[in-house]
């Protein structure tokens, strides 16, 4: 496994060990898929989906480009509160 990628400081506490895997792999490789996710975390595509919905929303990751060739930008809540 590549080294431990760091989690930000100022990350939610509320976060769930799911969104926290999520944003670990996000942080190690940014261009990486849906289907990455599913198969590093063993959980269904649409559990991983909900929680990245869920992160969007709290301003957290970002999705920068196209689905296809883009890549997922941690942000930490730098959008206003009022964006949701």
């Amino acid at each position: 496994m590549p080294h431990e990628a760091k989690l930000p400081e100022k990350l939610p506490e509320n976060l769930s060990e799911l969104q926290r895997v999520i944003i670990t792999n996000m942080l190690q490789k940014p261009k990486i898929t849906y289907t990455q996710l599913v198969n590093i975390t063993g959980k269904s595509r649409e559990a991983i989906r909900k929680n990245i919905k869920s992160l969007k929303k709290a301003g957290i990751v970002k999705r920068i480009g196209p689905g296809k060739g883009g890549h997922w930008q941690i942000t930490m809540g730098l959008l206003k509160a009022d964006d949701k």
